[in-house]
């Protein structure tokens, strides 16, 4: 049977909405593409940077503050040594200054001579202990040595004297060098032979009329006064200054049991460190102290007495700066990735919905035709603002 025109019409309509559901079809799936390939996009173009960034910027930040640390370090250490150094220094001219007094000058002629009277020697010992009373508790005593290498008169701060009458110090390497240099000799570390406790002896020598060594004026420092005056300074939470003289032995350390030891030669692993301080270097050297521990230390040397001051703090604690900073930019990074990914997402679904509302409007554009070309009736449309007409055929 033919086909009537209604007939025609319709399978045409419904040919032609099965075209329009087939491109809404592939509309959408174009738009997923589209949707996928823009938020990569912008992903890559936003997390490109901040992967760079996240590579190089805490290397350099950490570059940055290991040379900060070493120089505050480095610094600390410097000014202990000078500290140290000036300490030291106006003892010894404090020495000198009383050493000048013409009395125990004429005592020492008159010991050496053998006619220093017992009166006089009193005399002296209350000068001597005139010197030193007011002093701080760092002094052990002052005392008085012939060209013998005996000594003949002292007083310890206490008052005492007898310690110091007769004491043989013909064995002490200080006296030997006095004798040589012939000028003021600051002592290494050693045992006293009055309380057994480590002092520092800090010698003056005296002249006769020919220039020739006649005798020395001595004053005992303990050890472990010049240790708390030097390790009072503390570096963050487990840093502390230690100090070594020339044969490697700590003469300063917070823990007084280490006073005197030999611990950082034997039990620690600090070779390359104990030897740059003992050649008087300066500089910065990491090491495992004695516990185990890394450390790193900034040394600078005390030229009058031969001794180095270092200024040592764990590596942990030096780099936690380091580390804590490292954590918040990368925490940063990827808060800004974070914040790129929601922005792209935001971006991405705006052009979706342009994109749908554009797809809306072809659609009901299509959907008008048909109905159109459907209709047995003219329908016209007429737009003022352009003065246009139209009508189904």
């Amino acid at each position: 049977m033919p086909s009537t025109p209604s007939s025609s019409a319709s399978q045409g309509a419904a040919s032609g909405l099965a075209g329009v559901r087939s491109k809404g079809s592939s509309e959408r799936s174009q738009q997923l593409r589209l949707r996928v390939k823009l938020l990569g996009a912008l992903l890559l173009f936003a997390t490109l940077p901040l992967l760079f960034a996240s590579i190089i910027l805490p290397s350099r930040v950490q570059l940055t503050l290991t040379r900060l640390g070493e120089s505050s370090l480095a610094q600390l250490a410097d000014t202990l040594a000078e500290e140290t150094q000036t300490t030291m220094a106006l003892h010894v001219e404090r020495l000198a200054s009383i050493a000048a007094q013409p009395q125990l000058r004429e005592a020492l002629v008159h010991h050496n001579k053998g006619t220093l009277e017992p009166a006089a020697l009193q005399a002296l010992n209350r000068l001597l202990y005139s010197t030193i009373r007011g002093a701080n508790t760092e002094l052990q005593g002052i005392f008085m040595v012939g060209e013998n290498d005996m000594s003949f008169a002292g007083v310890l701060q206490s008052g005492e004297e007898a310690p110091y009458r007769n004491l043989t110090l013909h064995d002490r390497a200080y006296l030997k060098t006095l004798r040589q240099v012939l000028r003021p000799v600051i002592s290494d570390p050693l045992k006293s032979k009055v309380s057994e406790l480590p002092v520092v002896v800090i010698t003056v020598p005296f002249l006769d009329e020919t220039g020739a060594y006649a005798g020395c004026l001595g004053v005992s420092i303990k050890l472990q006064y010049l240790s708390q005056q030097l390790t009072r300074h503390r570096i963050g939470e487990t840093g502390f200054p230690f100090v070594i003289d020339q044969s490697g032995i700590l003469i300063a350390h917070p823990d007084q049991g280490r006073l005197f030891s030999d611990a950082l030669l034997k039990q620690a692993k600090a070779a390359r460190l104990v030897a740059r301080m003992r050649a008087g270097e300066r500089g910065i050297e990491p090491y495992v102290s004695s516990r185990n521990e890394s450390k790193i230390a900034a040394f600078a040397p005390v030229p009058s007495c031969g001794w180095s001051i270092a200024a040592s703090i764990s590596i942990a604690e030096f780099e936690a700066p380091v580390q804590e900073l490292r954590t918040i930019i990368y925490v940063l990074i990827g808060a800004c990735v974070i914040i790129a990914l929601i922005l792209g997402m935001v971006f991405v679904a705006g052009v979706e919905r342009l994109k749908l509302a554009l797809a809306e409007s072809r659609a009901s554009e299509a959907h008008f035709r048909l109905l159109s070309n459907l209709s047995g009736g003219a329908i016209w449309e007429c737009e003022l603002s352009s003065e246009s007409l139209w009508w189904n055929d």
